[in-house]
């Protein structure tokens, strides 16, 4: 059993683009919805998502996001689980089609290290030197009961 990374995003975009992503996340289909592989293909996975399978126990809410992005914007914002590593490949894939990303992540199961992606930047940081906005995001938000429950 691999080690499970704990993720917060919240993509911005229209509301089209979003609306789709959150009913992939509904059906534990995230990262298909983002980029569709076969499902015989683990190197492949790797290479586009970052990670060699979907994304596990998904909280998901859709909000219409008022103004800095513009007009008919909408936020995803979730909390998962992933294999391993964040899904940094996916992120890049919807940077690529214009979505802003923002994601924390965090491995305490291990690989003790956590960090950011933001719009393109990755930061990686081992867990003692995890800068606190990112320590702060987790414990104001992380439903940590959801994710011990749901395993």
């Amino acid at each position: 059993m691999p080690n499970l990374v704990d993720n917060i995003l919240n993509l911005i975009g229209p509301y089209d683009r979003i609306a789709q992503l959150a009913e992939g996340a509904k059906e534990n289909k995230f990262l298909q919805t983002v980029k569709p592989l076969s499902d015989s293909s683990l190197e492949q996975a790797t290479q586009t998502w970052g990670v060699k399978w979907e994304i596990q126990n998904p909280i998901v809410s859709m909000v219409e996001h008022d103004g800095w992005y513009g007009d008919d914007k909408w936020c995803l914002a979730m909390q998962f689980e992933s294999p391993w590593s964040p899904p940094t490949g996916a992120y890049r894939i919807l940077n690529e089609e214009g979505l802003h990303v923002f994601a924390y992540f965090m491995d305490t199961g291990g690989g003790d290290y956590g960090g950011t992606y933001k719009n393109g930047e990755l930061l990686t940081y081992e867990l003692k030197d995890l800068p606190d906005d990112v320590i702060h995001i987790f414990n104001e938000t992380y439903d940590f009961d959801h994710v011990n429950n749901a395993a």
